[in-house]
């Protein structure tokens, strides 16, 4: 960047003129934090769309950006933790696993409220996808969802190893995520 960023100027602008030092901030910013986003998330318009939502959420907190050292690193740092936000919500589903299930299983048991019919839907829909999945993998989950089965007791009864188990329950719950992560885009 030719042009340095004064972080005494922009303080003082924004005691006195508010909207011009958020401008000052843009000018001198958007172009640099869009090419850090891009490297992050490897999408031009998500990096665009995360730059915006970063000067959208400073906006307002003239309090806490006159006390931060840096205001090119406090952006810097914005920009990389919204895109590891949006790296988290693209690849995975967060606490998609057995015991999410199973508190599924056991919210959907209440009585008859909104919440508990919607998640006695998608639970019937888990349990749907789990019967469409290879014989193993069904068995190792179900045993455990059902019977709440240790890793163990599953590969004692089915006689095969601990570490099939394993796999065939990592699998499974793979290809729940995935399932779930295309959910009510149909």
């Amino acid at each position: 960047m030719a042009n340095v960023f004064d972080n005494v100027r922009f303080r003082k602008l924004l005691l006195t003129q508010e909207w011009d030092a958020y401008e000052y901030l843009y000018n001198h910013f958007r172009i640099p934090l869009i090419n850090v986003a891009v490297r992050l998330t490897r999408d031009r318009h998500v990096a665009k769309d995360i730059v915006q939502d970063s000067f959208v959420a400073i906006w307002g907190t003239k309090e806490k950006l006159c006390k931060v050292q840096s205001v090119e690193n406090y952006l810097a740092k914005m920009v990389q933790y919204k895109a590891m936000t949006y790296h988290r919500r693209q690849r995975k589903l967060p606490h998609l696993d057995i015991d999410f299930l199973l508190v599924y299983q056991d919210f959907a048991m209440e009585e008859d409220t909104v919440e508990s019919l919607i998640a006695k839907e998608l639970y019937l829909e888990f349990r749907q996808v789990i019967a469409k999945l290879p014989r193993r993998q069904n068995q190792c989950l179900t045993m455990k969802i059902d019977r709440n089965m240790s890793l163990d007791d599953i590969a004692l009864e089915l006689m095969i190893s601990r570490k099939t188990v394993e796999l065939s329950q990592h699998i499974a719950l793979k290809k729940l995520k995935k399932w779930a992560m295309g959910y009510g885009d149909s």
